[in-house]
């Protein structure tokens, strides 16, 4: 499997600024408890679909129904600005966008009581 391949490599730089890293690492390295991630892996073929973006033979994306809570943290090494603000081209009911400052990829980590109150107020309007 590919995160343990060089005894973590890949999964070394996927975690590179999680806070909680080597612990992590320490646990997700041993026998039987990656396999979870390798079936969602194979359930969703990226690079089949990066294939089919080159081509230009994308399916046109469905549209979302359900209200829909955005949150995007300023210092995101793996996700950029404009792919959750124009998510919300595909999403036909409510939507909320929200950004947390001074922090990466794992904002809710870093900045748990900020996210919490932005969670729970979007849950209150919208449960």
């Amino acid at each position: 499997m590919g995160y343990r391949a060089s005894n973590g490599r890949l999964l070394r730089e996927v975690l590179r600024t999680h806070p909680d890293r080597e612990q992590i690492l320490q646990r997700a390295l041993k026998p039987g408890v990656l396999e979870g991630m390798q079936k969602l892996e194979q359930a969703n073929p990226l690079p089949e679909i990066q294939l089919a973006s080159l081509e230009g033979k994308l399916p046109e994306p469905q549209l979302v129904s359900v209200a829909t809570f955005a949150i995007w943290s300023e210092q995101d090494d793996f996700l950029w600005e404009a792919q959750i603000k124009e998510s919300s081209k595909y999403v036909t009911a409510a939507w909320r966008y929200e950004t947390v400052a001074k922090a990466g990829h794992w904002f809710m980590l870093e900045q748990p009581e900020k996210t919490n109150r932005l969670l729970l107020d979007w849950l209150v309007k919208h449960s």
